[in-house]
């Protein structure tokens, strides 16, 4: 038979493959008319990949890296077909052959589930030099294909190479196609010496993960369970017993043909392969038996996936489920979607709610066949509607996919929507539900509105989809959602979140935000998000979750949420780290509900410090913090913002000009007072309610006073402390004597109160 390529015809003769003279003619006829399949049945980028890489191995382009002498292909010939060929892919036509000894043998095509492997095999006497042209001219065929978005993969194979490589020649027998040349002798017995071997072992599961059609995967995993033939001893069987080489040109009609030697796959496979050609048409009431038959496979498909735990790495693995079809296999998905639709067009709409049935929860037909099974009913009906999703998707009618789901509920819509995509990768798809209310009054952010810091929405839907997994899912509260969207961002597990209606679109937007800022500092800080008056913090892989006086009463370096109302800096401003200048301490005030005001400060090396103060001592407690930061050492310079409300509720509140003033001594974090010459607390004799005492003999008469803070001497590992921690010393030392002054002036109260009752 000479030499031909795709860019040929097919061969003509649809006779029977030449036993009786060479076995070796035989596979190499099946070769060829797989070439010829592969040109109608791959995607076309790929497909003219196949075409054009031979002519691009034996031609010379006037274009960079393909005008020098081309290495050229055995016994490939000129064809006019090769200027449009070169035009598909903007090349200009070739300008001259190679006219030289070909360096190339033969090239083999072998489809792969994601893209083209290429072999190119030559002869076991090329030398070094040699080698090096032909990889310089696949090189840069392999990039040109790749900008045109063909995954093209080509290897150099000499013969010593080939019989090296155990997964090579089956591989090549069972997917493969010569697209040009002829192998050699050397080449053509480490071929047959591969695959004659017997299908068992990891070879086998190689085989299975690497199928590049649905249905062969299908029967080679099945295969996988038993011990069979290997893939040219199976073709020439098959072509003995009378199929042509033209038949077995299709991967699927092989690959069913060569499973189906072993008796008990036969049947089942021609079952699956009649439904995949939906020869049996869409009566609604073959739903139940597709659905048995799906089920039946893929319990024997999850058998050999475990029999071959070991063999394979992780993301292998899940390509391989995934090219399966998690808990149903993918062949039958068309066929399923037709008679799903008509199933749904008899009975008025497709049942979908959850019964239990034991410890779980299913999702039936009429007739009592499980669409999906789960723990809990939300589970259950994730797994029936991804079924059903994917079946309609596969059956690509999406019109008829959305009449089909048009009776749930918009979540339930968005999430059929999602679960009908392909899942590339894991993902965790959050698809929102906003309440109906609104809590009125500032801040509007709607994870912290109102002064309650409410959440505006009810909760969440969150479904994981990972390839070859089937879908799971629950439902969250609030609170929960929030902390999915931190940890998931926090991992790099992409999030996608979806709003189940117009108005759970700001909260969809809002917690987008929040998961775009996560990834984007996870490398270099920690990032605060505030929720419902709650801080979340990713720390170490993972969360912690603090109340927001707890957090912010103590200096930390963070990167906080732009739009958390009480830990950024201004609305929707995200203050960089050491964008302040060094010399400056920035503080904002603003209203907190109940006659107070909140105070962030923020320093140039991203520490940042809350305090929550009595409006009526705003004015007095700036002047003090204004002259702490100006005797600290290094000294600062502070500067105040105030929001828009806080002058005026400063107005209607007046002022507490009185003072009782302590100084602020200690080694932090422990810290001391001076009340009278006296020292208290920290690692002094006399504890906090001494001093509470001797401020309570100073207190006015009358009452209306507050604690003031002359002065701040206090030092960090025997160094003067910076600004930002010198204010917070004082504002320990406030909170400590303000909590135990308030509990002694209760006291007293009482006391004096019980002397003037008669």
């Amino acid at each position: 038979m000479a030499p031909s390529t795709l860019t040929a015809r097919p061969p003509r003769s649809r006779e029977r493959a030449p036993l009786r003279g060479d076995a070796r003619l035989a596979a190499e006829a099946l070769l060829r008319w797989r070439a010829w399949w592969m040109g109608h049945h791959l995607q076309r980028p790929l497909a003219s990949a196949a075409r054009l890489f031979p002519v691009m191995l034996h031609a010379s382009f006037p274009v960079a890296r393909l005008s020098g002498e081309a290495p050229g292909v055995a016994g490939l010939q000129f064809r006019r077909r090769w200027s449009s060929l070169a035009r598909s892919l903007d090349l200009p036509p070739p300008n001259r052959m190679q006219r030289g000894r070909p360096l190339v043998d033969a090239v083999l095509a072998i489809p792969a589930p994601r893209g083209l492997d290429l072999l190119l095999l030559v002869s076991a006497e090329a030398q070094p030099e040699e080698l090096g042209a032909v990889q310089a001219r696949m090189e840069a065929a392999e990039s040109l294909f790749r900008a045109f978005g063909a995954q093209v993969r080509a290897s150099i194979y000499p013969p010593s190479r080939l019989a090296a490589d155990p997964e090579a020649g089956p591989r090549a027998v069972a997917f493969g196609a010569l697209l040009a040349g002829r192998p050699s002798a050397a080449a053509w017995a480490a071929l047959e010496e591969s695959a004659s071997r017997p299908f068992d072992g990891w070879i086998a599961t190689a085989l299975a993960a690497s199928a590049p059609t649905p249905l062969a995967t299908l029967a080679l995993t099945l295969l996988s369970l038993h011990r069979a033939p290997g893939p040219l001893v199976a073709a020439r069987g098959l072509l003995l017993e009378g199929e042509t080489a033209r038949r077995l040109a299709s991967v699927d009609l092989f690959a069913v043909g060569w499973a189906g030697r072993i008796p008990d796959l036969h049947e089942p496979l021609l079952a699956a392969m009649a439904r995949a050609r939906r020869d049996a048409g869409s009566d609604p009431a073959d739903l139940p038996a597709v659905l048995r038959l799906g089920a039946s496979l893929a319990v024997s498909c999850s058998g050999a996936i475990r029999r071959a735990r070991g063999q394979l790495d992780r993301h292998t693995k899940r390509l391989w489920q995934e090219a399966l079809g998690p808990g149903m296999p993918r062949v039958l998905l068309p066929a399923l979607g037709d008679l799903v639709r008509a199933h749904a067009a008899a009975h008025g709409r497709l049942p979908l709610d959850p019964v239990r049935a034991g410890r779980h929860y299913e999702v039936r037909l009429p007739d009592g066949t499980a669409l999906g099974r789960g723990r809990d009913p939300v589970q259950a009906r994730i797994r029936a509607l991804g079924l059903c999703a994917q079946a309609c998707a596969a059956s690509q009618d999406p019109a008829a996919a959305a009449d089909l789901f048009h009776h749930l509920d918009p979540t339930w819509r968005v999430v059929a929507r999602r679960l009908a995509q392909p899942r590339e990768r894991q993902a965790q798809v959050l698809v929102v539900e906003a309440g109906g209310g609104s809590r009125p009054g500032p801040p509007f952010d709607v994870l912290n509105r109102g002064v309650d810091r409410a959440m505006e929405f009810e909760g969440a839907l969150v479904v994981t989809v990972a390839p070859g997994r089937r879908p799971s899912g629950r439902m969250l509260a609030a609170h929960e959602a929030v902390e999915a969207v931190i940890r998931s961002s926090g991992d790099d597990v992409p999030v996608e979140i979806l709003a189940s209606r117009a108005e759970s679109r700001p909260v969809a937007s809002r917690l987008s935000q929040i998961a775009q800022l996560v990834r984007d500092t996870a490398h270099h800080g920690p990032v605060a998000v505030e929720a419902g008056g709650q801080v979340y913090l990713p720390f170490r892989g993972g969360l912690r979750r603090y109340a927001l006086d707890r957090f912010a009463s103590r200096p930390r370096s963070f990167t906080p949420d732009p739009e958390a109302p009480d830990l950024a800096a201004g609305p929707g401003e995200r203050p960089a780290r050491g964008r302040l200048p060094s010399g400056m301490l920035a503080c904002r005030v603003t209203l907190c509900g109940d006659d107070q005001a909140a105070l962030l400060f923020a320093s140039g090396d991203g520490g940042m410090l809350r305090e929550v103060i009595p409006l009526p001592e705003l004015e007095e407690h700036l002047r003090e913090v204004r002259s702490i930061v100006r005797e600290a050492r290094p000294p600062a310079v502070l500067t105040v913002r105030l929001s828009d409300d806080v002058e005026a509720e400063v107005r209607r509140s007046g002022q507490v000009r009185q003072a009782t003033a302590v100084a602020v001594r200690g080694n932090l974090p422990r810290v001391e007072v001076e009340v009278g010459g006296e020292r208290f607390g920290g690692g002094s004799s006399l504890g906090w309610d001494a001093a509470a005492d001797a401020l309570l003999a100073r207190w006015p008469a009358r009452g209306g006073g507050r604690i003031g803070v002359s002065a701040v001497t206090a030092t960090v590992h025997d160094r003067p402390a910076a600004p930002l921690l010198a204010v917070w010393a004082a504002s320990v030392a406030r909170r400590r004597l303000r909590v135990r002054l308030e509990r002694s002036l209760k006291a007293y109260r009482e006391a004096a109160a019980s002397r003037r009752t008669p």
